[in-house]
């Protein structure tokens, strides 16, 4: 059992090292494509509302790129990529370190939720222009919970210092992030961001993110109300008025989050705001994820499979002390493939066996390893010949192998 117990958990300390390699490779690649999406929208897409919001789909692509053959094929390129490589596989305490990091990240989001779920405790019920909303005594921003099941909740200073079309309006902003998955987006971020922690970068841009969110959101409740840029900016600032202290963080706010800049650049898109047409707003969401689909195609396809298996075959002894290279014997016909099943033409093979070689000695022959990334692998089948004649030929027997080792085969074929 012991031997099954080092088998096991050479599998965990394998996958901790496959996977924390290729996730500090996409963090790699992160960079570049946060610098990308950083300057379309502040340049070429910073007057266009849809667009800056749908360059954020770039980053879709950055799971799918912790295998490609260019990290193996083109050394300068690769150079720094190989090193994501050589530090999880030689060092534990990196590979350990980073999913622990990664996990504990993971649990602080998920605690930072819960503990926003708790105002629904402190909360009544009430309707808003027939919608349901909870309303909370906290100082806090009108604001949504839950993914699958989300709720409007509402201060009670705005039921009573609002008007029924201003509240009307403010219902309408979050049923509008509700519609438009920003709670999902929001989600997917903070996961994003915790599992490639490496790149901090990535945490500092959240509320970038969250501000185009944000502006889309606006240009929608503006068009679907009929209210103009005076009025929906005027109830910002009047709700802002009522409620001086600082809002709770939670999955999507109607003030949003940050300063006065934030805010100012925020009336300022509200001043600007433009009607559009939905149809060609479908149209360019359409063909963004699109073209990102397509580049993930892309990188797919110039990426290692899910795992190679390799053709060398090794003859060694039961130690596992290497006699030849199974390729040169193949090549003599010492060594013949039969699907499977291995067929040993004894006279040849034995040239390649040392000289005194007796016909009582095991010979043994490992073959078809598994190869995740080059210099990644492990595992493969294992024949025998028990006494290996003089002449004629003979079928090696496979070894099954204990359960532990064919567990490991397993998830190596699925990871």
């Amino acid at each position: 059992m012991s031997e099954a117990v080092r088998v096991i958990s050479g599998v965990f300390d394998f996958t901790a090292g496959y996977f924390v390699t290729l996730l500090t490779r996409c963090a790699l690649v992160s960079l570049p494509v946060l610098g990308l999406v950083m300057l379309l929208r502040a340049t070429v897409f910073r007057n266009r509302v849809f667009l800056k919001g749908a360059v954020w789909l770039l980053f879709l692509i950055v799971p799918f790129f912790g295998k490609l053959r260019l990290y193996y094929e083109v050394w300068p390129v690769g150079m720094p990529f190989a090193y994501c490589q050589e530090f999880p596989t030689k060092y534990p305490l990196f590979r350990w370190g980073y999913i622990i990091v990664a996990c504990a990240l993971v649990v602080f989001l998920i605690i930072r939720r819960r503990k926003t779920e708790r105002l629904l405790w402190y909360t009544t019920r009430s309707f808003i222009s027939g919608q349901e909303v909870y309303v909370t005594d906290a100082p806090v921003s009108p604001f949504v919970i839950g993914l699958f099941r989300p709720r409007i909740i509402v201060p009670r200073t705005m039921l009573r210092e609002l008007s029924d079309t201003e509240l009307e309006m403010i219902v309408l902003h979050e049923k509008t992030h509700i519609r438009l998955l920003h709670l999902w987006i929001f989600l997917l971020w903070d996961i994003f961001a915790a599992v490639y922690w490496i790149n901090p970068l990535l945490f500092a841009v959240s509320g970038k993110l969250r501000e185009d969110m944000e502006q889309i959101c606006d240009c929608v409740v503006m068009q679907r109300s009929g209210r103009n840029a005076q009025d929906y900016g005027g109830l910002l600032l009047k709700s802002m008025g009522l409620l001086q202290e600082e809002a709770v963080r939670a999955e999507v706010m109607f003030l949003g989050e940050g300063g006065y800049q934030r805010t100012k650049r925020r009336i300022e898109r509200i001043a600007d705001f433009r009607i559009y047409q939905k149809r060609a707003a479908v149209c360019l969401l359409t063909v963004s994820f699109a073209v990102v689909v397509l580049m993930i195609l892309a990188v797919h396809v110039y990426s290692w499979p899910q795992y190679v298996i390799l053709p060398d075959i090794t003859i060694a002894d039961e130690k596992g002390n290497a006699y030849a290279d199974g390729e040169e014997a193949e090549k003599a016909g010492a060594i013949i493939r039969e699907g499977d099943s291995l067929i040993v033409d004894s006279e040849k093979l034995r040239a390649f066996l040392p000289e005194d070689f007796s016909e009582q000695e095991y010979v043994y022959f490992y073959y078809d390893t598994f190869m995740k990334l080059p210099g990644m692998g492990g595992g493969g089948r294992c024949s025998w010949v028990e006494s290996l004649p003089m002449k004629g030929q003979i079928r090696a027997v496979e070894g099954k192998g204990p359960w532990w080792d064919r567990f490991f085969v397993w998830c190596m074929e699925r990871m």
